[in-house]
């Protein structure tokens, strides 16, 4: 672990200083470090996926935290259809992209849930670099932290009425378990949030201790909510990050800053293991499909979705076709693929497909 730690750190430096991508070094680092030692041999798969699963929420955690309401002022139609509207047209046309590639439609509905998802992770370097309009800016960003959420739940029902529920969709189950995992999920956000909040206007908190409290307060709901509802930890973490970081009495800026750093350490981890659970031998079965799936979703899936699902909101046609051609997956996509791998492996070996591979 302590290596995987040096790599990711020594990865993210040299990448900040040839001015590329640290994503590709790390999952290239990571492929690498896979071929010698098996990040599953030597954690194990069950600490190995709570340990993603953790991480995960963190990253959301301290994303959600930096989204403002009042950044939304002439945004606000624009950043809901992006989050609602364009995630259902690209869901479909994912799955349709999936079939068309000659994957199964059980799992292409699985794969386009979560491949809704951008990410903060990537979002946020890519708009350092760029440094487009504060419009721009502002829709990645809500669009990068909220539809990843979304993504896992979405994920969550297709699992549980299409790959669970085999040749008979179970629908009414997954309806009822929205409706508790929504439940759940603002219960907790209010309960953990205004705990928080009147610890600090009270002083309870000294400065030094804000970071640490906060993600122990996250940890804590993410468990706590997980154990409720298997999965429906993500959205509470992100509710919870939204609820805080709109308080305007809290300030936040110890906090910001120590997740901030935490985030560095626990993307770079995350990416070397994740890269490390892919063989070449899984790259190769599925390079053909992977090919013509990833052509579409950048040429057809991601360009459709946002073109229509921004019609009639205030975006200009030049923040449209930025956007149409800004979507990246990153960490959260990665890590939410690699366990619903495993637990179709575990639910339903005749759709047995190597997601790591893909999302990879």
């Amino acid at each position: 672990m302590a290596l995987v730690l040096a790599l990711g750190a020594t990865c993210q430096l040299v990448a900040y200083r040839a001015k590329i991508p640290s994503i590709l070094l790390l999952l290239l680092v990571g492929f690498g470090l896979g071929q010698v030692v098996s990040p599953e041999a030597v954690l194990g798969r069950e600490v190995l996926f709570a340990g993603v699963s953790l991480s995960v929420g963190i990253i959301l955690f301290e994303g959600s935290l930096s989204l403002r309401f009042r950044d939304l002022r002439g945004l606000g139609r624009a950043v809901v259809r992006l989050c609602t509207v364009t995630v259902a047209i690209a869901w479909v046309l994912i799955t349709v992209s999936g079939m068309v590639a000659g994957i199964s439609w059980q799992l292409s509905l699985l794969i386009g849930a979560l491949l809704v998802v951008t990410g903060p992770t990537v979002i946020a370097p890519i708009v350092r670099q760029l440094r487009p309009t504060r419009r721009v800016s502002s829709m990645l960003r809500w669009e990068g932290i909220v539809v990843d959420p979304i993504g896992a739940v979405l994920a969550v029902l297709v699992f549980q009425a299409v790959i669970i529920g085999g040749p008979d969709p179970a629908v009414v189950p997954a309806l009822l378990t929205l409706g508790r995992l929504v439940l759940i999920s603002t219960a907790l956000m209010l309960v953990f949030g205004i705990a928080l909040e009147v610890a600090m206007r009270r002083h309870l908190i000294p400065d030094f201790l804000d970071g640490v409290v906060f993600l122990a307060a996250a940890v804590g709901a993410l468990v706590v909510s997980n154990q409720l509802q298997p999965e429906s930890g993500l959205l509470t973490v992100t509710m919870l990050g939204i609820y805080l970081g709109n308080r305007r009495e809290l300030r936040l800026e110890h906090v910001r800053e120590f997740k901030e750093h935490l985030q560095v350490l626990i993307v770079g981890a995350l990416f070397v293991l994740l890269g490390g659970r892919v063989t070449p031998e899984e790259v190769v079965a599925i390079a053909p499909t992977a090919a013509v799936f990833v052509v579409l979703l950048v040429v057809v899936v991601r360009p459709a979705s946002v073109l229509l699902g921004l019609i009639g909101t205030s975006a200009t046609r030049q923040e449209r076709t930025l956007l149409s051609f800004m979507a990246p997956r990153g960490i959260v996509a990665a890590a939410v693929t690699s366990i619903f791998a495993l637990e179709i492996e575990h639910a339903a070996e005749q759709a047995a497909l190597d997601a790591r591979a893909l999302d990879v």
